[in-house]
């Protein structure tokens, strides 16, 4: 059995720059430079969904904006989060639609998703489902803790066993 050493302040320091490491891309053919984070660290994962989450909120409450928009603006939150696009840090949805077009549009975000790690990629979809099965069971239990039943529906297989 190896012997096992105390965890100093040098090794979480080293432990840091290990995930903080980019990887340099070129993109618009060769005109531009963006850093990709080679590892998605939990706590950046935790902010994009928190921004996601805030922007669906913003959303639901907003009649001008359209729903298919949503997937845009979640992949323009990835590329804010895990690269050095200059990407508002404001969750302005409009602003949001607008950045995550002119990405689109010039075939920013298809380059950069090609060139990110594909583990890391999956590691994100992982987390992401992870979180949404969580917040689907706590509205659920939220629901039966006030009493809240799903309405039957009318031809139901209970009212046909009940006639």
């Amino acid at each position: 059995m190896t012997q096992q050493k105390k965890l100093t302040l040098i090794d979480l320091n080293r432990f840091e720059k290990e995930l903080d490491k980019t990887k340099k891309i070129s993109i618009l053919d060769n005109k531009y430079e963006v850093n990709i984070h080679t590892t998605f660290k939990d706590s950046d994962i935790e902010d994009l969904l928190h921004d996601f989450r805030t922007i669906i909120e913003k959303l639901s409450n907003t009649q001008n904006v359209e729903l298919r928009n949503v997937y845009s603006i979640y992949l323009t939150l990835i590329l804010r989060q895990f690269t050095d696009i200059p990407i508002t840090e404001e969750n302005e949805i409009v602003e949001l639609i607008r950045i995550s077009k002119v990405l689109k549009n010039k075939g920013i975000t298809n380059e950069v998703f090609n060139e990110i790690p594909q583990d890391q990629l999956d590691y994100l979809t992982q987390k992401v489902k992870k979180s949404s099965d969580a917040l689907n069971q706590l509205l659920k239990d939220t629901e039966v803790e006030n009493g809240y039943t799903e309405p039957k529906a009318v031809g139901s297989d209970s009212e046909k066993e009940s006639s």
